[in-house]
């Protein structure tokens, strides 16, 4: 008999995460260019363990949540911004899954989205337009 795999629970980091965005900004003090945060296993504001050894994860970037994976391979800081739709970020992450399946993923994914929403996340204007995408892509 198969075994079912353990639920997939979101989880909410209980520590103060700030943001790692590097801004840089010219002589008159305006932004200039952006640097994306280095993102280490303890870099999340929200996550969902998907297996044993792995996690997908939201974290600040920017001016809003990335998700990726918790663990990624030493090549990589692969994370797209939450609004972004579940299958895209999931074909974009999907090379550090580590084993865990595609659907447990996808559903972790869409977990984080709801959480960033719920929770208030971001800035209301970003919850906002990424509302509108969803739903012009019929979510």
């Amino acid at each position: 008999m198969k075994r079912e795999p353990f639920k997939l629970v979101l989880e909410l980091n209980s520590k103060k995460v700030p943001n790692r965005t590097g801004v840089y900004g010219s002589k008159d003090g305006g932004p200039v260019g952006f640097a994306s945060p280095d993102v280490d296993e303890d870099y999340w504001v929200v996550r969902v363990p998907v297996s044993k050894t792995q996690a997908v994860v939201g974290f600040p970037k920017y001016f809003t949540i990335g998700i990726g994976f918790q663990h990624e391979k030493a090549d990589s800081n692969v994370n797209l911004p939450f609004c972004s739709s579940v299958d895209r970020i999931y074909l974009h992450i999907e090379k550090n899954r580590d084993g865990a399946s595609p659907d447990r993923c996808k559903k972790a994914i869409r977990m984080i989205q709801d959480a960033v929403v719920e929770h208030k996340l971001v800035e209301d204007s970003v919850l906002k337009r990424a509302q509108k995408r969803w739903r012009e892509e019929g979510r």
